[in-house]
C-alpha cells in the first residue's frame, strides 16, 4: 500500500496468510494521516493438532519508485526462499 511518497510491501511465503487493516485505530478526522490497526489471519483448513506450522515474511517500507521495483524485490526474495 502507498501513502504519500512511501510504500509498504508485505510479502509472505504462504498464500494462507492474509493481512488487513482496520481503519478505526487512532482516528482523528482533522489529521491528513490516520493510524489504522494492522492485523493478519493465518487459516489452515487441514491443520492437524500438534503439528508445527509457520510462515516467513518480509516487510518493506521505503520511498515509492514504481510497481516494477516492488515486483522485482518480491521475485528476488521468493527465489532466495526457494533455495
Amino acid at each position: 500500500g502507498r501513502i504519500g511518497s512511501r510504500v509498504l510491501a508485505i510479502m509472505t511465503s504462504r498464500p494462507e496468510v492474509k493481512f488487513f487493516l482496520v481503519n478505526a485505530g487512532g482516528h482523528r478526522p482533522y489529521l491528513p494521516v490516520q493510524n489504522p490497526a494492522w492485523d493478519f489471519t493465518f487459516s489452515l483448513p487441514d491443520y492437524t493438532a500438534g503439528q508445527a506450522f509457520g510462515f516467513k515474511g518480509r516487510f518493506i517500507y521505503k520511498s515509492w519508485r514504481d510497481s516494477d521495483e516492488i515486483t522485482a524485490r518480491y521475485q528476488s526474495w521468493k527465489e532466495s526462499e526457494d533455495r
